[in-house]
């Protein structure tokens, strides 16, 4: 059995006007398939220094969204100075792509977005550029959204999300746990592995596993359930491939600190085990 204490603060924020703050703070994104390939990377996190730092590497960031579940971004900054930035609305559609270029001088980093990967879709006029600052594995913009967390420092703990716990309780309460979950962690290959659960309505589940290396991810399909207790069964029987599992591999998951955290699980597939963050809880900050 497995067993995790965590310790994060939880703010509650009016949902309608963070909202209303996301519209008028973001640009809308195009969809598109496809896009430069990330290449591996193991970013440094800043120093108070006045020399520069590299910025390379993988980042995350999450917003509402006004007629999906929520925006889960993905941004790219490659070693050649291209960028690609992933936006998944998590609505069942493939997920959006943009690209363009990126730059750094000590601790500012500008990125230039210039269209939609897949030239056959129609391009902006001009590119969308934006400036952040980079400190402690965070990318900040004073007139965008954010923080965008460096994803190995998100996934090894040394940033911790802005995170409003009581988001989870309102869930727990109006759809009984229904909904997307995100677990952060690191991978023995590659950039790490960045985890999205689905609790859909129905009770079935999907557990889709991203190591964010550019090849698709790994996606498993099962059952949810809540116990009397309020402790979450996850059973996954296979996977959507059309793979079905000799054997179920199950989740038992408990809220903490308005997390799903696990408390039983395969040690050997697992580790210590996951926490899992509902979506909103991560989305609603991102516009303070």
């Amino acid at each position: 059995m497995i067993r995790r204490t965590n310790n994060r603060g939880a703010a509650i924020a009016a949902i309608g006007l963070l909202l209303a703050l996301l519209l008028a703070a973001c640009s809308p994104i195009t969809p598109v398939p496809g896009g430069t390939e990330p290449q591996p990377s193991t970013p440094a996190l800043a120093e108070e220094s006045a020399a520069p730092v590299s910025a390379t590497g993988i980042y995350k960031a999450f917003a509402p969204g006004a007629s999906s579940p929520g925006l889960d971004m993905t941004l790219y900054l490659n070693t050649d100075g291209t960028l690609r930035m992933v936006n998944d609305y998590q609505n069942e559609e493939p997920p959006f792509v943009e690209i363009g270029e990126w730059s750094e001088v000590d601790s500012s980093v500008t990125i230039t977005v210039t269209g939609p990967a897949d030239p056959a879709y129609p391009q902006p006029a001009e590119p969308a550029v934006r400036t952040f600052t980079l400190a402690g594995g965070q990318l900040t913009s004073a007139d965008w959204i954010g923080p965008w967390y460096e994803f190995g420092a998100l996934a090894t703990g040394e940033v911790t999300p802005a995170y409003e716990a009581s988001a989870l309780t309102d869930a727990a309460a109006e759809n009984n746990f229904a909904g997307f979950y995100k677990s952060f962690s690191p991978s023995a290959s590659c950039c790490g592995l960045d985890r999205t659960l689905l609790l859909a309505f129905d009770n079935s589940a999907r557990l889709t596993s991203d190591y964010l290396n550019g090849e698709a991810p790994i996606v498993e399909t099962g059952t949810w359930e809540v116990d009397d207790e309020g402790r979450i069964t996850v059973t996954l029987t296979g996977r959507d491939d059309g793979t079905v599992y000799d054997t179920p591999d199950g989740l038992v998951l408990a809220v903490e600190e308005g997390m799903l955290v696990t408390v039983e699980a395969d040690a050997g597939r697992y580790g210590a085990g996951l926490d899992f963050y509902y979506f909103p809880g991560l989305a609603l900050p991102m516009m303070r």
